[in-house]
This record gives C-alpha cells, sequence and structure tokens, in this order.
C-alpha cells in the first residue's frame, strides 16, 4: 500500500510522555499513514517503550541514534518518508481523537500544497487555542502576501499543526538548520513557504501542544547568547533561499518586508529571553539601544499597517527602556 501520510516524531527522554502521544496517533490509524519514531540518544526508558510500539504495531519505522538535536532528528525523518504528505509531531504533545477524520476532510478537496490548521496550547492546566483564521488561495501572489501575514504574526514558526508535501520537499532540498536549537523550525517554514503555490488554512484544533512536561528536544530552556546563535545560523539559511529564489520580484518583496518587520519585533523578545537570562535591565537596555542603531542603519523597510508602527516607532526612536519594559512584562 503506498503511504499518504509520514508523521515524524522526533523523541529525547520522553519516557513519560511518548506512550500518550503514540497511542493518540495509533487511534484510528488507516493503513496509509506510518510512523517515523528518532530517538535522538535519549537515557531514560523512551528506547524499550519504542521497540515495543514497533512490534506490536505496522508501519512503524523506529530509528534509534545518538544525540545530534531536533534538527538532525527531523531531518533524518524526511529521509526514511514514504509518504505523500509530512506531519511532525512532538513526543510531549498528542493529537484529537478523530485526528484522521479531521485531517482527510482538511486535505482532500484540493492538493493543497501547504496546510496550517489550529492547535490547543497546555499549559499548567489551562488550554489556550491558537486560534488562526481560516482562509485559502490558489493565486500565487495571494498565497504569498497570506504567508507574509504568517511571518509576520509568527503563525508560522513551529512545524507542528502542519501538513507539507515530502515532492516540495525533496525537490528543493529543504531542511531544519542543523546546529541550530533554536529558530530552526521558523527557517524551514518560510524556506517551505518560498516553494508554494497554493496554501489552506483552517481553524479547526487537532493537535494538542503541552509545556512544561519535562525534558524534551524543544521545550528546553536555553541561554539568550545560545538563541542568538542559532537564530544566526538559521536566518543564514532564509537569506540564502531568497539570494538564490527565482521568485519575481513583487513576491519577494512581501517575503522581505515580513522578514524585516521580524527583525523590529526581534528585539522585544530578545528583552524578553535576557530577562529569563537574568541579565540586567542596565545591560538590556545597553544591547537593546545598540541593536536599534543597528537596524535604523540598515533602513529596513517594513509594513505599513497600525500593528507595524506601534512595533517600529520605538525601535525608529531607540527607546530601549520601553522595549525592555514590554520584554519584561513578555517574560513574567
Amino acid at each position: 500500500m503506498n503511504m499518504k501520510y509520514s508523521i515524524i516524531v522526533p523523541i529525547y527522554n520522553a519516557e513519560n510522555t511518548i506512550k500518550r502521544c503514540l497511542d493518540s496517533l495509533l487511534n484510528k490509524r488507516p493503513g496509509n499513514v506510518e510512523l517515523i519514531l528518532i530517538n535522538d540518544g535519549s537515557s531514560d526508558n523512551s528506547d524499550e517503550i519504542c521497540r515495543e510500539y514497533e512490534e506490536n504495531n505496522n508501519n512503524i519505522v523506529y530509528l534509534p541514534k545518538e544525540n545530534e538535536g531536533v534538527s538532525i532528528a527531523r531531518n533524518k525523518g524526511i529521509k526514511l518518508a514514504r509518504g505523500e504528505y509530512i506531519l511532525f509531531v512532538d513526543s510531549d504533545d498528542y493529537v484529537v481523537d478523530n485526528f484522521y477524520e479531521l485531517l482527510e476532510k482538511i486535505n482532500c478537496n484540493e492538493d493543497y500544497d501547504y496546510v496550517i490548521f489550529s492547535y490547543n496550547l497546555i499549559k499548567d492546566l489551562k488550554i489556550t487555542n491558537m486560534h488562526i483564521e481560516s482562509q485559502e488561495s490558489t493565486n500565487l501572489l495571494n498565497t504569498v502576501k497570506i504567508v507574509g501575514k504568517l511571518i509576520e504574526n509568527k503563525k508560522i514558526n513551529g512545524p507542528v499543526a502542519k501538513i507539507y508535501k515530502k515532492e516540495i520537499i525533496d525537490k528543493y532540498g529543504i531542511h531544519f538548520t542543523e546546529g541550530a536549537f533554536v529558530a530552526e523550525d521558523r527557517a524551514f517554514n518560510i524556506t517551505y513557504a518560498m516553494h508554494i503555490d497554493t496554501i489552506r488554512l483552517i481553524d479547526n484544533s487537532l493537535y494538542n501542544c503541552c509545556l512544561d512536561t519535562g525534558e524534551s528536544l524543544t521545550r528546553k530552556v536555553r541561554h539568550y547568547e545560545e538563541f542568538e546563535n542559532s537564530f544566526k545560523l538559521s536566518n543564514e539559511q532564509i537569506e540564502n533561499e531568497l539570494n538564490i529564489s527565482t521568485m519575481e520580484d513583487e513576491k519577494k518583496k512581501i517575503i522581505t518586508k515580513s522578514l524585516n518587520f521580524c527583525r523590529y519585533r526581534k528585539l522585544y523578545s530578545d528583552s524578553k529571553r535576557m530577562t529569563k537570562s537574568n541579565v540586567s535591565f542596565r545591560e538590556r537596555v545597553a544591547i537593546t539601544k545598540s541593536e536599534c542603531i543597528k537596524i535604523n542603519e540598515e533602513k529596513l523597510d517594513f509594513p505599513r499597517t497600525g500593528f507595524g508602527y506601534l512595533i517600529v516607532i520605538p525601535v525608529k526612536l531607540k527607546m530601549a527602556v520601553l522595549i525592555n519594559a514590554v520584554g519584561t512584562y513578555l517574560a513574567r
């Protein structure tokens, strides 16, 4: 039987959550769905659990490997995938009971290149619906505009709650940034989105994303400087893709303006991360002011919207204290 979906699950020390994850993915699973489990050098009982599931269930591919990070784990999963479409599920998350039924409804009428759906964020027993407005496009210019808005609103960052075409991934050699531990999924998604013609967003939650579930590949709290190094690597991947892209100038400009807006917006996120890394307020302000000066010298174009001006004006005015006050609030 030809595989329609390959679901890739990177695993690291997930003995407390992997059974819940796999049970949800095996519930009412059709025969044309394969699960690819990549164990990234777990030191707990994850290996034993995965081997048991592999032995007792067909169409499970299990690969244990040395610890190299989530990017390499996902990239290995992509190489093993036989499905027409690829999805990513984190080992501490799980899908809804009627996941495959809803998946078919989402993905059966039109052969969209990229499908993104809402998901539930679960933290401290509180469930928050991460809503995404339903829309679709089979027109390339409109698709690029939708992608631009997704970039600006940080709705494209994570790899979960999305459906990718393996054909596109393989054709353009799209991969997660190896060596980066943060923002590698953002680079993957934006690079992928540069090669699509059609897109569908749907406000239907099929996925439960669980935070505060212990030691996993994707939930580790990292130091500010580590984030900066990883972000630099992933951003280089995006820039390289833009440089070699054959996308028309009008469409490339839309993506570039959205990425520029993220440069401004990142200063607020940087302040938040510095707060969590216990960088002093005075040092945070000095770093932010220096970055404001650098960005202003580049004279970056950005989307001229109310929200755009709200984010950009404090940076243009070098209001480092205000930016860090917002970052401190976000870090609470």
